[in-house]
């Protein structure tokens, strides 16, 4: 049996694809985007490949419209998580949450959903559920300092929004956040520290 050999000049599929995936890991999203088209239109499945270059140059409305199509063919937590990501883009925070949900359901462990579903839900002014999935996300990855701050600031936010007739808030948990991101080497959790001294 003779197996066809690809000749000089000759592209297929997966030709376009290693050079889709060389584009993108050179942070060349215009290239890659380019060859994961040609790819998708010689029968791959890399809409979801296509999709995330999309959302690495900003392009939100098309990474979502690719992520849409990967999920279609073939449901992913990480396609789910991607398209989150290119909603919360777009200040679709309902949206991005409904996907991060989606990721975490298809992989409970998924820290990485647990954290950007805490920014939306943050950026929604859900402060105590931002706070649960930061917690859930330090418990999943607890050296990740970026966790730590923005579950102080949630905090802070929290404490903001309380309605108490005292000016004697507890800021200790604020401040425990804080702290820790700076001992994990977030410069700018040390300043932000310095202000609840």
């Amino acid at each position: 049996m003779l197996i066809p050999i690809i000749g000089l000049g000759q592209k297929n599929a997966e030709y376009y694809m290693d050079e889709g995936m060389f584009c993108f890991f050179s942070e060349n999203y215009e290239c890659a985007i380019e060859n994961y088209t040609k790819s998708i239109e010689n029968g791959m499945n890399l809409y979801g490949s296509r999709g995330n270059a999309k959302l690495r140059s900003e392009d939100y409305t098309g990474a979502i419209a690719d992520f849409n199509k990967a999920i279609e063919l073939n449901p992913d937590k990480g396609d789910y998580f991607l398209r989150g990501l290119a909603k919360d883009g777009l200040e679709d925070y309902q949206g991005a949450i409904n996907d991060y949900t989606k990721a975490i359901e298809l992989n409970p462990d998924y820290a990485d959903a647990y954290y950007s579903r805490a920014g939306a839900k943050k950026d929604l002014k859900d402060y105590q559920g931002a706070i649960t999935d930061y917690t859930k996300a330090i418990e999943l990855n607890p050296d990740d300092a970026y966790a730590y701050y923005f579950r102080g600031i949630s905090k802070d936010g929290l404490l903001g929004i309380q309605l108490i007739a005292t000016e004697n808030k507890d800021y200790s948990g604020v401040r425990a956040d804080l702290e820790r991101a700076c001992e994990l080497g977030l410069e700018k959790a040390c300043e932000a520290y310095k202000e609840y001294k």
